[in-house]
């Protein structure tokens, strides 16, 4: 099953409330963010580190950059802007699917 199919099954398990949208293929979450008509910080970006010997994805806000020297692990990161926002949106799996979901449940 593609990826974006058991994003949306997952969703669907936990009875997520969300929307997926399309949009021309961006490759980025900044270019998602204005494919979407959003501001950079409604957007989360996962970005992939390495560190104490395992991997960690780190979620923030499409405008920020993840500061290496601050990440030697992946908490506190977590913690990014993203959570002060009603609504966020995020790759569905495809370069040319955003899903939308309110933060607040």
């Amino acid at each position: 099953m593609p990826l974006s199919e058991r994003l949306r099954s997952f969703l669907d398990s936990h009875q997520a409330g969300y929307t997926l949208t399309t949009h021309p293929a961006i490759c980025t979450a900044r270019g998602l963010a204005i494919a979407e008509h959003l501001r950079p910080r409604e957007v989360a970006k996962a970005v992939v580190i390495f560190g104490d010997g395992a991997y960690h994805m780190v979620v923030i806000p499409a405008g920020q950059l993840v500061d290496l020297s601050k990440s030697r692990t992946a908490l506190g990161l977590a913690q990014a802007r993203l959570t002060g926002q009603e609504t966020i949106a995020f790759h569905a799996g495809t370069h040319s699917e955003a899903i939308h979901i309110r933060m607040a449940w």
